[in-house]
């Protein structure tokens, strides 16, 4: 049986396309490099860690979600099992950060 959940090779990085992968380089070090840029474009000082931490919880979680549920077609319950949680937690989820649920084509 063919299962839907993403596995580590699958959430590899892209590059500035879907045929510019870029090898090896997973979601941690784009992450990395993502919020060292942001610091030091912002200098210190000018947004506190916790709110730093929550934006970026924020914004990762609402693009998670909302990739998820174009890959599911919107299909909820598919979303929910491929993000290992409950469908309820996610309709949570979607209310609270107010993802946009888009057509596919």
């Amino acid at each position: 049986m063919k299962s839907n959940a993403m596995r580590s090779p699958d959430l590899l990085v892209l590059g500035k396309d879907a045929s510019d992968p870029v090898v090896g380089e997973g979601l941690g070090e784009l992450a990395r490099a993502k919020i060292a840029a942001y610091l030091k474009a912002h200098g210190e000082g000018s947004t506190s860690p916790s709110a730093l931490y929550s934006h970026v919880l924020h914004e990762v979680e609402r693009v998670l979600l909302e990739e998820v549920l174009f890959f599911t077609k919107n299909n909820q319950s598919a979303a929910a099992h491929v993000l290992g949680i409950h469908r309820n937690t996610l309709r949570q989820r979607i209310k609270l950060l107010r993802v946009s649920c888009h057509k596919n084509p």
